[in-house]
Parts: C-alpha cells; structure tokens; sequence
C-alpha cells in the first residue's frame, strides 16, 4: 500500500525551507487580515459613536431644551393659560427597527386653571398618532382643573442601525394642542414629570435615561397643520434613552453565522483526500451564512454606509472562504506526496483561524456599546 492511499505521513518525508517559509506567509495573512480588518472596523465605529453623541447633543438642545431654531418666537406667550403635564409611562414595545416605528401606552395628566381650554382633549402626538385616549379622572378643586388620560399611540421613528444591538435610543414623544396656540396655553413639566410604570420595557431592553422639556415651535406656511389657528404652539416633550441587551440579541442575531464559521473551522481536522466532507462542509457553511446575512437585512432598516452587522457577517463569509482556499491548497500538498506538510499545515490553521475570528468578534461588539 502506498503512502497516498494510506494516507499517512511518510516518515522519511522532510518538510522543506520554503515550505516552512510559505505556511508562515499564509498564517501571517490571514492573522493579517483579522488585525486590519479588526483595527479598520474598531476606528469606524468609534466615528459613529462620536457622531451618535454629537447628533445627540445637537437633537438635544433643539428638541428638549428651548425653542424651535427656525424662526424666531416669543419668549413668553402674552397671556398664555399654563398647563402642568405629567406622564406616566406604561409600557413601550411592538418595535420595528426596519419600518421605524414603535408603540407606547401612557398615563399624561394636566393640571390648569379657568375653563377656557380643554388640553386633554385636544392634544396630538406630533411625531406619530393617537391610537386611542381615554379619560380616566377628572376633578376641579378651587377652580383648578386635573384630568388624568389614559393614550395609546403609535410613534414614527428612524432607528440607526451602524451600531445595532450595541447603541442605545433616544425615543421621543411630542405632544402639542391642535386648538390653541401658545399665546392661549403653554405647556409646563410638573414636578412629578415623568415616572416610568414597574412593566414599562420588557426584558430585552433597559430605560437608561428619561428627560422631560418643554419648548415653542413656530410653524412656517408650509408646515402648519390644518387645524392650526396660529402659527407659535407649546409643545411637551418626554424622551426615554433605551439600551437593548446587545449581547443577547447579538447572539440571537449571529447564531447560525457562528455554527457556520465552526462547521468550517471542524474542516482542519478531516483529511484533505476526503473530498467530500473537506470541502462540502465548507460549502455548506458558506450558503448557511449568506442565509444568515439575508436573515438580518430583513430586521434592520436599510443604511447607506458599513454597520457592525456588515462586517460580521463579511468576516464571517471571509472567514469560509479563506478555510476552503486553505483546503485546496492542503490538498494539492497531499496530491504532490508532501502529507506530512498538509497535515501540519492543517494543525497549524486551526488555532490562527480561531484566534483570529474570536479576537475579532470579542473587539467589534465591545467597542460598539454606547
């Protein structure tokens, strides 16, 4: 029997300078490859992350604290009745990453004076729309009014997805009155403000930061609502900074990209002669992959520049790819009598590959948490 059908290691073989020379070439490569993709990954989610809180600053100052930057308005609207708002946050949910959009359940109160006004029934969600409201108490002591609403509604918002599942959310609601402008009623945060209900957020999310605010808008001839009577409105506003548990739905995400990367790194161990298992395993963990990348671009929104989930899922298919290059090569070293060389070769890929694509996987993630 000879050595190729065997397919042991002739003992007298000898792996050759060059030889020795070119398996250390290809190692450094591929560790190559994981360092400058990994460094390049790193730097340009630390951008988006600088960008992220540079918007967020920006989108801050306009929207909680202050009035609409497009014109200017009244600091203080003549003769305005002043409503105190509270909200208390029932629950949040129902969210759709790719359509932008996500539901809430509220309890919002009003507390004012005079009968001039009626904030709880004329209110409107500016950024999305009132599913349902319904009062659930009203009193008047001493002339002053409280009325307590209970509103579902359905909110629009664009989510980024350069970062996801590891950034947080800023989720807002603006409340503003269609009746009356902001020289008839102005909104202002009570001293409870907001208070968030013990079932507000499932387990797979966390409320990090709330903040509430007030501020005028000013409303330009092509933006006014129909039912505006003027063009100043108050407007109350509450935001809830929501932090998924990235790591989790990380892993949820990924789960068939890394038993795909694992069947292909199994590859190392098989004998480069048996064609079918070397070879179709690395295959089939190259098409299940690609079925993964098309399972999380139908979660996500579309983006115009590399998310984190692009590069995953790129090292992932990179990854399959360079162990079925591997095993070719492998392969014609067998092929050319030189077993004991394939067969070292193959130990020698296994931990870099590992390394490598464990290293990188560990680094993107932490990096990208906000």
């Amino acid at each position: 029997m000879t050595t190729e059908e065997s397919g042991r290691a002739n003992p007298n073989e000898t792996i050759s300078r060059k030889a020795y020379v070119f398996v250390a070439l290809w190692a450094s490569g591929v560790l190559l490859f994981y360092t400058v993709i990994g460094i390049l990954g790193v730097n340009r989610l630390n951008r988006y992350k600088t960008q992220t809180h540079e918007m967020r600053n920006a989108w801050f100052a306009s929207e909680m604290m202050g009035s609409s930057a497009a014109t200017p308005v009244p600091d203080s609207p003549l003769a305005a009745t002043p409503v105190a708002v509270t909200v208390l946050v029932n629950r949040i949910g129902d969210f759709s990453l790719r359509e932008g959009r996500w539901d809430t359940d509220f309890d919002i109160s009003f507390r004012w004076l005079g009968d001039q006004i009626d904030p709880g029934a004329t209110f409107r969600v500016v950024n999305g729309e009132v599913l349902s409201r319904q009062k659930e108490f009203s009193e008047t002591v001493d002339g002053e009014r409280y009325e307590r609403y209970n509103v579902r509604a359905r909110i629009e918002q664009a989510f980024d997805p350069a970062r996801f599942p590891f950034s947080d959310a800023a989720l807002l609601v603006a409340i503003e009155d269609v009746s009356h402008d902001a020289s008839v009623m102005s909104y202002q945060v009570s001293r409870s403000g907001i208070k968030i209900g013990n079932r507000a957020i499932g387990t797979g999310l966390k409320i990090t930061k709330s903040y509430t605010g007030t501020k005028l808008y000013n409303y330009g001839p092509m933006d006014r609502p129909p039912s505006a009577s003027g063009e100043v409105y108050s407007r109350f506003l509450f935001a809830l900074f929501v932090e998924p548990r990235g790591r989790e739905i990380y892993a949820k995400m990924f789960q068939a990209l890394f038993a795909s990367v694992a069947i292909a790194l199994v590859i190392f161990f098989i004998k480069p002669t048996f064609v079918d298992p070397r070879f179709g395993l690395g295959v089939g963990a190259f098409f299940a992959a690609i079925g993964n990348n098309i399972f999380v671009v139908t979660l996500l929104p579309p983006a115009g520049r590399v998310t984190l989930t692009d590069m995953v899922n790129l090292i992932g298919l990179v990854t399959i790819f360079l162990t079925l290059v591997q095993s070719t090569i492998s392969l014609h070293f067998c092929d050319t009598d030189r077993w004991r060389l394939s067969r070292f070769f193959d130990r020698l890929c296994f931990p870099v590959f590992l390394l490598g694509y464990a290293v990188v996987n560990f680094l993107l993630p932490f990096v990208s948490k906000s």
